[in-house]
């Protein structure tokens, strides 16, 4: 169960959403790993899709047999009749928003014509990830659509159906972006696209920041300013996930011991390597080896 202590949250069902496209709304906070038995196992949105933005933190989800490491500025996206859920029933710490939204069939979204209903309808059809960047736009059209049902004036109901549209224009610009910026190799600067290669290079080592402003040519205040304004996070918090997701990487290579997992990532033992996991993930190296094993990773 969700404890009030490690978790804020506010949803909004469909017999109370002031849009009749959505199935479900939301926003909440997790200050520690939850295990979430009520929204996380396997389930399945049959007419609907489900947009979700991660504002903070990072969680692990599933579709099928694949697994997703969503980050913070990411949107994930599932379809209609997608079999999906969290690995192991856990939400780890975040800050996340999400919608269900239906289009109608044979009908229009409310404050468009049938032509445009169908052109955005087709947009959603033809994504090919379920995962990509979002824009800054993003999480502050959720909040402002959120917040109409928290203080319902006799504006909410346009604004929210205006919002929705908002929104799903916002979700396709995102995904076109990241299209385009995967043939333009465009995503980040390339200075950030510097400092995450030395990240990577040298997840095992201890990294000083003011070494790695150094190296890429700025100064220590210009560096995390640039960096989070590309990357939605703090260097550091960029390099626990990293380093994290690496480990899950190579936890699923069951002849690698989990101390050699430890000491391939710079932790001098594997109880230190085990806490820190936990914290981030919820769950022990050897309970997510033995669970994800199970599903390709």
């Amino acid at each position: 169960m969700c404890s009030a202590h490690t978790m804020l949250r506010y949803k909004i069902e469909k017999t109370s959403c002031l849009s009749p496209h959505v199935c479900q709304l939301g926003w909440a906070i997790f200050v520690e790993p939850v295990h979430d038995s009520e929204n996380l196992p396997a389930h399945i949105h049959k007419t609907a899709y489900e947009i979700c933005y991660i504002a903070h933190g990072t969680v692990d989800w599933w579709v099928g047999q694949k697994q997703f490491e969503v980050g913070p500025g990411f949107v994930f996206i599932t379809f209609p009749g997608e079999t999906h859920g969290g690995l192991h029933d856990i939400m780890n710490p975040c800050e996340l928003f999400w919608a269900q939204v239906e289009f109608p069939r044979g009908e229009k979204l409310q404050g468009l014509s049938r032509s445009e209903t169908i052109f955005l309808a087709d947009k959603f059809a033809r994504m090919k990830e379920h995962c990509f960047p979002g824009t800054p736009e993003t999480p502050v059209l959720f909040k402002g659509i959120i917040d109409e049902h928290r203080r319902l004036s006799e504006h909410s109901s346009i604004l929210v159906r205006t919002g929705l549209i908002e929104l799903l224009v916002a979700v396709i610009q995102a995904y076109e972006a990241h299209q385009h910026s995967k043939m333009s190799n465009t995503a980040y600067s390339k200075v950030i696209r510097q400092v995450m290669a030395l990240f990577d290079d040298h997840l095992a080592e201890e990294i000083k920041m003011d070494d790695i402003a150094r190296q890429a040519g700025l100064s220590v205040t210009s560096f995390y300013r640039r960096f989070h304004e590309e990357v939605s996070m703090t260097p550091g918090e960029y390099l626990i996930q990293r380093r994290m997701h690496r480990a899950k990487r190579l936890l699923c290579d069951s002849a690698m011991s989990i101390t050699a997992v430890a000491h391939a990532l710079g932790y001098s033992s594997s109880q230190y390597f085990a806490t820190a996991f936990k914290r981030v993930t919820g769950v022990t190296p050897r309970i997510y080896r033995e669970t994800s094993l199970v599903r390709h990773c």
